[in-house]
C-alpha cells in the first residue's frame, strides 16, 4: 500500500544519510513509498496539527527488531542500559559507520546519551554504553558543586634539583633503585560509570586515590628523612584498554609523580580492558630493575572481568593465573602482587581473585575488594610492601640487603622426586679412592655447655654424603629452604656420580636469603658468583644466632611442659607438649686444600601428610586474637584476603621446615589450648 511520508526540510538531510547507508532494518521501519513530499517546517507543523493523517505511517518503537547477545546482555546489565533504550536509540537516533571487525560492516546508533553498536543488518546486538555526555555539559547544581570543591585537590610542591638528581641516577645508575612500583590501571569503557563518589568517574576516582594515598600518604611518613638517604623508589604506569600503554616509566616518588597521577584524571576511559597485553606490559617493566636490592610491586586494578579475545573461557583465566603465577616464581618474596575490584558486588571479580591466588605459593600477595573507599584498600597494600622494602633494608636504614638469585620449585613438585640434574652431591673422599682422605660432610651442634660446636656422626650410620636439591621450597624473611636427605652415593668409572640411594628422613636445609650474610668462600648459585667475592660475613656467625636461640626456646619449652603437666594434674599423655625442631649445620668441603666450603642449617622436614595450624606469625599476628586497630583507624567496605607469612616452606601451606614456627597437628587432644609466642 503506497504511503505518503512527510518530511520536513530540516530532516531531509538525515532522511539521505540513512537512505546512502541502506539496511533492512531501515526498510522495515519506513516501508517503500509511491511518493515522497517534501515540506517545509511551517506546512510539517500545520499537518501536524490538523490531526493524523491516515497517509502517514508511524512504527512503534516496541517494534523495532533488536536481537540480544550473551555480551550484549552482559554490558547492558553492567551499565543499567534496558532493552527499550536501544529501541529508541535504532529509532531517532543518529546512524554512522562503526569499526570494521574482521571485514564485516558494524553500525553505531548515538540518541540520548546511548551508543549502540549493531552487526551489519543493524538487527543484532553487540554492546552499548552510556557516553554520560549531558552530565559533562549541563550546568551542575549546588550540591553538585560543593562536592566538587571539597575534592579539589592542590597540585604538590616539587624541589626540582632533587627529582633531577634521583631521576638521573635512575637513567644512569638503575642498580640504586631500591623499590619498584608497576601500576595497571583499567582504563575500559566501563570506568566512565560515575558509581564511586559523587561527580567522579571511577578512572577519576582511581587516580585520586592513587595520588592520595599511594604517592602523598608515602610522602608524608617520609618527612623527616635525609634527603640524601641512599633510598631511590620509582613508579611505573600502565593502562589497559584493548592493547597496553606504558604513560610513564619509573619515575621517582615525589611530587612530581602525585601531579602526573592527577593530571590522569582526564583521560578517557574507552574500548576494552585486555589482562593478557598488560601483564606483557608490567613484566618488560619489572625486568628492567631484576637486580636482588630492589623491592617489587605490581598493583592491579580492575572494574570487572577481562575482555581478551585471543583465548576464551577457562583458558584465557588458566593463562592469565600462569603469566601472574610465573612472574611470582621469577621473583619470589621481594615481588609483592596486589589486585584490587572496585564497583558494584554484581561485577564477576573471580578472576582478580585467582590472580592473587596464584601468585601466593612464591610471592607475598592479596585481593581486595573495595565497594566506595580504595584509599583504604591502597594503604593495605602499601603497609605489607612497607615491611618487604624493611626485610630488604640494613640495620642502619641506609641501604639494602641484596636477595640472592634462586630458582622455586613448583609447588606440585614431589618431595620423592630426586632427579641427578635436579640436586647438588657432597660426597665423602673416604668412599672414593681417588680423592683425597680428608671427611668432606660432618655435621655440628652447637653446645651450651662448652660454648661452642660438637662434631656429631651423620644420622644415618650407612650415609657417605648430601643430596641437596637446587631450586628452594620455601622462602622467609631471611632464609630460603632447601630440600635435604643424607645418602648413599657411588661413583660410575669416569669418576661421576652415578647411583644415589637415599637414607634416612627427608630434611631441610637453610641459607641466608641475602648475599651480604653468606661467607665470601661459600659455594652458591652459579649467578651468584660474581658478586660473592667483596662479601666477608661469616656464614658461621649467621647460623650460630638462630642455633643459641633455638635450644633457648626448647629449654623453656620443656620448662613449660613440666609446669603445665603438674598444674592441670592430668595424665602426662592426654596433655600436649610443645617442642622445638633440633637443628644442625652441616659442613660440606669443595676443595680441602683452598678451604671452598658451604655450611647449611638443617632440621628434620615435617610429615606433610598430617594437617598443621598456623598459631602466629612474623607479623604479631596470633590465631583467635583480633588485630588491636589504632584508634582513627576505620574498616570500610574493604575485604582483604591474604596475609604476609612464610612463602611455600611454612607449615601452613605445605608443610616443611616451619621457621621459628610451632608445628602443632591439629589432631592433639583438645583439652588444652595453648597460646605461644616464639622467640
Amino acid at each position: 500500500i503506497a504511503r505518503s511520508i512527510l518530511i520536513p526540510g530540516a530532516h531531509l538531510y538525515k532522511l539521505l544519510f540513512r537512505e546512502a547507508y541502506p539496511s533492512s532494518l531501515m526498510a522495515e521501519a519506513h516501508p517503500p513509498s509511491s511518493s515522497i513530499e517534501v515540506l517545509s517546517p511551517t506546512q510539517a507543523s500545520s499537518a501536524a496539527g490538523a490531526g493524523a493523517r491516515e497517509s502517514r505511517h508511524v512504527v512503534p518503537t516496541e517494534d523495532f527488531t533488536v536481537l540480544s547477545s550473551l555480551h550484549g546482555r552482559k554490558r547492558r546489565k553492567q551499565r543499567d542500559i534496558g532493552k527499550r533504550d536501544l529501541q529508541v536509540a535504532v529509532k531517532y537516533g543518529t546512524k554512522t559507520p562503526a569499526s570494521t571487525i574482521n571485514g564485516k560492516l558494524r553500525w553505531k546508533y548515538t540518541h540520548n546519551n546511548i551508543s549502540y553498536i549493531t552487526d551489519e543488518t543493524s538487527r543484532v546486538e553487540i554492546t552499548a554504553w552510556s557516553v554520560n555526555q549531558h552530565q559533562e555539559n549541563k550546568k551542575p547544581d549546588k550540591e553538585t558543586k560543593k562536592a566538587k570543591q571539597s575534592r579539589k585537590i592542590p597540585k604538590m610542591h616539587v624541589d626540582t634539583l632533587h627529582h633531577n638528581m634521583q631521576a638521573s641516577a635512575v637513567s644512569t645508575r638503575p642498580a640504586t633503585v631500591t623499590s619498584h612500583t608497576v601500576l595497571v590501571v583499567d582504563m575500559s569503557g566501563s570506568m566512565r560509570n560515575r558509581d564511586v563518589t559523587a561527580g567522579s568517574t571511577r578512572a577519576q576516582a582511581v587516580y585520586e586515590n592513587l595520588a592520595q594515598y599511594f604517592v602523598k600518604a608515602q610522602l608524608d611518613s617520609r618527612r623527616g628523612y635525609d634527603k640524601n638517604s641512599r633510598m631511590l623508589d620509582v613508579v611505573s604506569l600502565i593502562e589497559m584498554r584493548d592493547t597496553s600503554t606504558i604513560i610513564f616509566e619509573a619515575l621517582p616518588l615525589d611530587g612530581h609523580l602525585f601531579n602526573m597521577l592527577m593530571q590522569r584524571k582526564t583521560a578517557k576511559p574507552f574500548s576494552h580492558g585486555n589482562y593478557l597485553p598488560s601483564l606483557d606490559s608490567a613484566e618488560q617493566l619489572l625486568n628492567k630493575f631484576s637486580h636482588g636490592g630492589c623491592a617489587l610491586l605490581m598493583l592491579f586494578l580492575s572494574d570487572g572481568s577481562p575482555s581478551d579475545r585471543t583465548v576464551k573461557g577457562e583458558e584465557r583465566h588458566s593463562k592469565i593465573n600462569q603469566r601472574v603465577s610465573n612472574l611470582a616464581q621469577k621473583f619470589g618474596r621481594r615481588l609483592n602482587i596486589g589486585t584490587i575490584a572496585f564497583a558494584g558486588p554484581k561485577n564477576d571479580f573471580t578472576v582478580l581473585r585467582n590472580m592473587a591466588d596464584a601468585a601466593k605459593s612464591f610471592s607475598i600477595a592479596s585481593y581486595q575488594y573495595s565497594k566506595v573507599d580504595l584509599g583504604l584498600a591502597l594503604t593495605s597494600l602499601v603497609s605489607s610492601f612497607t615491611s618487604t622494602k624493611g626485610e630488604m633494608t640494613s640495620v642502619d636504614g641506609l641501604s639494602t640487603r641484596t636477595v640472592r638469585a634462586v630458582t622455586r620449585e613448583l609447588p606440585a613438585t614431589s618431595s620423592s622426586a630426586w632427579s641427578k640434574d635436579d640436586v647438588w652431591y657432597y660426597m665423602n673422599s673416604s668412599f672414593a679412592p681417588h680423592l683425597d682422605d680428608s671427611p668432606c660432610v660432618t655435621r655440628w651442634k652447637w653446645s651450651d655447655v662448652d660454648d661452642d660446636w660438637q662434631q656429631l656422626p651423620m644420622v644415618s650410620p650407612r650415609s657417605n654424603g648430601l643430596v641437596i636439591r637446587k631450586s628452594i621450597f620455601g622462602e622467609g624473611a631471611e632464609r630460603v629452604v632447601y630440600a635435604m636427605r643424607e645418602a648413599f652415593i657411588t661413583l660410575d668409572w669416569q669418576g661421576k656420580y652415578d647411583v644415589c640411594q637415599s637414607l634416612g628422613q627427608e630434611m631441610v636445609a637453610k641459607e641466608s636469603r641475602f648475599l651480604e650474610e653468606l661467607c665470601s668462600n661459600d659455594i652458591i648459585d652459579s649467578t651468584d658468583v660474581k658478586n660473592i667475592s667483596k662479601f666477608k660475613v661469616s656464614s658461621e656467625s649467621f647460623h650460630i644466632h638462630f642455633c643459641k636461640t633455638q635450644q633457648m626456646a626448647q629449654t623453656i619449652a620443656v620448662a613449660f611442659n613440666a609446669q603445665l603437666t603438674k598444674r592441670l594434674e592430668i595424665d602426662d599423655v592426654s596433655v600436649p607438649h610443645i617442642s622445638f625442631l633440633e637443628c644442625f649445620v652441616y659442613l660440606v668441603y669443595e676443595d680441602v686444600d683452598t678451604g671452598s666450603h658451604r655450611e647449611v642449617l638443617a632440621e628434620k622436614r615435617l610429615d606433610t601428610s598430617l594437617e598443621y595450624k598456623k598459631w602466629n606469625n612474623n607479623a604479631g599476628h596470633v590465631d583467635g586474637i583480633p588485630n588491636k586497630l589504632p584508634k582513627n583507624s576505620h574498616v570500610g567496605d574493604v575485604i582483604r584476603e591474604g596475609e604476609q607469612g612464610e612463602i611455600g616452606g611454612g607449615v601452613s601451606s605445605r608443610g616443611g621446615g616451619g621457621e621459628r614456627e610451632i608445628g602443632l597437628s591439629k589432631h592433639v587432644p583438645p583439652q588444652v589450648m595453648c597460646v605461644c609466642v616464639c622467640v
